[in-house]
């Protein structure tokens, strides 16, 4: 029987493996045999599941994330020269001047259909739709309720977007009092 091995030999036997191995030659280099370049050709059908690929969602995601920074940007701005303890409709105005200063586009108080059954029931008002990217909602409370992310989740669904903004003014600081929701 071989003698156990101990540290020092493994790094000798592993080094003097590798000095062999570095000392044969390699013939060439292993290719899979099917691999060759082939012409695809593309229908529109599949052009268009292509544009909804991750790459146009990731950016899609970053016009979002760069539309919501800029929002929450205008909101620190409100909370900063207001302060909190306001009502919700006094933020609202000052928001749109903040948006308007920034150059975004918004539709303030837009307005969806709140449907039952295929049938319409009345309208819902959204605070803000700022860049047709993001649904924006305004409050002035001592804390948030779980029924504002649900409201904000509604509006998402129903405006078919992907994110919004519920904002708290009623904060010290008023990013503690930003939720960003996702669908």
């Amino acid at each position: 029987m071989d003698e156990p091995l101990r540290h020092k030999d493994t790094e000798l036997k592993t080094i003097n493996n590798i000095t062999e191995t570095a000392d044969t030659e390699v013939d060439e280099p292993l290719r899979h045999e099917d691999t060759e370049l082939k012409t695809i050709n593309i229908t529109e059908t599949e052009a268009t599941k292509m544009d909804e690929s991750p790459r146009n969602k990731d950016t899609e995601l970053e016009a979002i994330n760069k539309v919501t920074e800029r929002v929450i940007g205008c909101a620190i701005e409100v909370h900063r020269v207001l302060r909190c303890g306001l009502f919700e409709a006094i933020y609202r105005s000052a928001l749109a001047i903040e948006f308007d200063s920034a150059g975004l586009t918004y539709r303030r108080e837009a307005r969806l259909p709140a449907l039952y059954k295929g049938r319409l029931l009345g309208q819902y008002y959204v605070d803000f739709i700022v860049a047709d990217l993001v649904i924006v909602e305004i409050k002035s409370v001592e804390k948030l309720n779980p029924i504002f992310e649900t409201q904000v989740l509604t509006y998402i669904r129903l405006a078919e977007k992907r994110v919004g903004l519920l904002i708290n003014f009623n904060s010290r600081l008023v990013r503690d009092g930003i939720k960003r929701l996702i669908v």
